[in-house]
């Protein structure tokens, strides 16, 4: 399979990954042979991307199955749809009904199962450029900040206690958008100094909803708080220093980064992976971010996953079927056209192997 466009669609083409909304309502199945009404349907929702099966290429493995993970953006909706309708002026009110609508327990087993996932994946090189419905978009970055953040924490060598109060954290770390304007939120036009500052604002209410609720711990609450302070000082809601930062949010920090700037928002198309590494490296040398975390980050994270496609110096252009461990800037690549012709027969090539001409130019 490979990802690809949805301008570069074709009828005939096959869909490699079924396409599902937050309510698991699932748009298109795995194997629907797409049509113009199907790929105009994919555009009126706002999906940029999908996976389109090849029999030539490897299948793309997540890191968390499909399964866990409709799960986790079906519980993500609840959670903030839910405290949406207690809170007035701004305010989270009705504390009781409010800790009803957050079920640690379920959070809790989701987290678990997440984990279960990273633990039994011998390699965990990240592909999380999923196909997301434009409207749901906030529910599936709860999700991958919280797949990323637990991926940086087995790095660390967190054991699953400390690594369940780091996933719960990153999972509920915007749970404080739920007490802020939708028409604030999802603004695609420059936003007023006011309505920069009720949105940093998110973080104070997610804190406040969620530091008295019982199985939700201080540690966990705090990524909420602190999630966009910067090491330097510079971020909010406190000017927090390194040192006055929790480790926990340090990470959610470079997770939520990365997650964001790779999906499309109302406001502008997602970055490539390369120009999010150059992003984020730059901000750790500048010591907005923690650098330790961000090169444990980057190590498993590619600039060329599998699956995606690429033009090569020397006019090839092809799908990246495998990573070197050694040098994730040269992979492996199946190539399928030369000069914009498409071969008869495929052919693999080991980028790492070769030397100029074969540098990656270009994600397609």
């Amino acid at each position: 399979m490979y990802l690809t466009k949805i301008s570069d669609l074709e009828s005939g083409d096959t869909l490699a990954k079924k396409i599902y909304t937050s309510d698991n309502e699932v748009l298109l199945e795995k194997g629907t042979e797409l049509n113009s009404r199907y790929i105009k349907k994919l555009e009126s929702f706002g999906i940029t991307h999908v996976y389109i099966e090849d029999e030539n290429l490897v299948e793309v493995e997540d890191v968390v199955c499909e399964e866990v993970k409709q799960v986790a953006v079906s519980t993500a909706k609840e959670c903030l749809q839910g405290l949406d309708s207690l809170t007035i002026d701004r305010e989270v009110t009705n504390d009781k009904k409010k800790k009803g609508l957050i079920d640690p327990q379920e959070i809790t087993d989701l987290i678990e199962d997440i984990i279960d996932n990273i633990f039994n994946k011998p390699e965990l090189f990240v592909n999380l450029r999923d196909v997301r419905k434009l409207d749901d978009e906030l529910y599936f970055h709860l999700t991958n900040v919280t797949t990323l953040s637990l991926i940086v924490g087995k790095v660390l060598g967190y054991d699953k206690e400390k690594l369940k109060s780091l996933g719960i954290g990153a999972f509920l770390h915007d749970i404080g958008k739920a007490a802020v304007e939708a028409s604030i939120l999802n603004k695609a036009g420059e936003l007023t100094d006011g309505e920069f500052a009720e949105i940093q604002k998110h973080t104070v209410y997610g804190y406040q909803i969620l530091k008295d609720i019982d199985q939700i711990s201080e540690a966990s609450a705090l990524v909420a708080y602190q999630h966009h302070e910067k090491c330097d000082g510079s971020g909010y809601p406190q000017g927090l220093t390194k040192d006055q930062i929790g480790v926990f949010s340090r990470i959610v920090t470079i997770a939520d980064i990365f997650d964001a700037m790779q999906n499309n928002r109302v406001y502008r198309i997602g970055l490539k992976t390369k120009e999010i590494i150059d992003y984020l490296l730059s901000m750790a040398s500048k010591q907005e971010l923690d650098a330790e975390i961000v090169d444990k980050f980057l190590a498993y994270l590619v600039p060329f996953p599998v699956g995606c496609k690429v033009r090569l110096g020397n006019g090839c252009e092809g799908v990246v079927t495998k990573i070197n461990k050694d040098n994730v800037n040269r992979p492996v690549i199946k190539v399928l056209k030369i000069n914009k012709r498409e071969l008869e027969e495929y052919f693999e090539i080991d980028t790492s192997e070769e030397l100029t001409g074969y540098e990656i130019e270009e994600l397609l």
